[in-house]
């Protein structure tokens, strides 16, 4: 699979937790032990109200690929398209997400100094993925905004607009 045209292997079938690239289809039978059945995950989307694209990370609780390096995935970068467009980016059993978002321009940028502060994670300029407290020499660090998105929804929206 890839992300935005670079290689980016994601969770396994197994996994609770599993970043989609859009257009992607979730697993539909898949569980972690201990963790809701697949059937009550949320899946997190972002939609994108303003005139640029928006290139999106995020940080979630992942007690399956992170439990060595402090339960918390990181991945980027979606580019959720302008005008409206939702695109699908992660199905969890976890109660919130982090997120960090920024226009192609730089003029846009949704972070923790405005809203719930969340996590500090690292990003690469080009699409990763990895664990909160992996080091990355020479990667940049960036203030993510919480999202408490529930356990009983199925579908979660995160919306991106011009107040950033």
């Amino acid at each position: 699979m890839s992300l935005f045209g670079v290689g980016f292997p994601t969770a396994s079938a197994a996994a609770a937790v599993h970043a989609v690239s859009a257009g992607e289809s979730a697993p539909v039978n898949a569980a972690v032990p201990g963790q809701r059945p697949l059937a009550q995950l949320t899946e997190v989307h972002f939609k994108n109200y303003t005139e640029q694209t928006v290139s999106v990370a995020i940080a979630f609780e992942d007690r399956d690929l992170c439990k060595y390096n402090g339960n918390i995935g990181t991945r980027g970068w979606w580019q959720i398209p302008p005008g409206g467009g939702v695109t699908h980016v992660l199905n969890t059993a976890a109660s919130w997400v982090d997120f960090y978002a920024h226009s192609a321009d730089g003029r846009l940028v949704w972070d923790g100094t405005r809203g719930t502060p969340g996590v500090t994670m690292l990003t690469n300029p080009s699409a990763f993925r990895s664990c909160l407290t992996y080091p990355h020499p020479g990667w940049n660090s960036v203030s993510t905004r919480y999202h408490y998105i529930g356990t009983g929804s199925s579908i979660y929206t995160i919306e991106l607009n011009y107040q950033g």
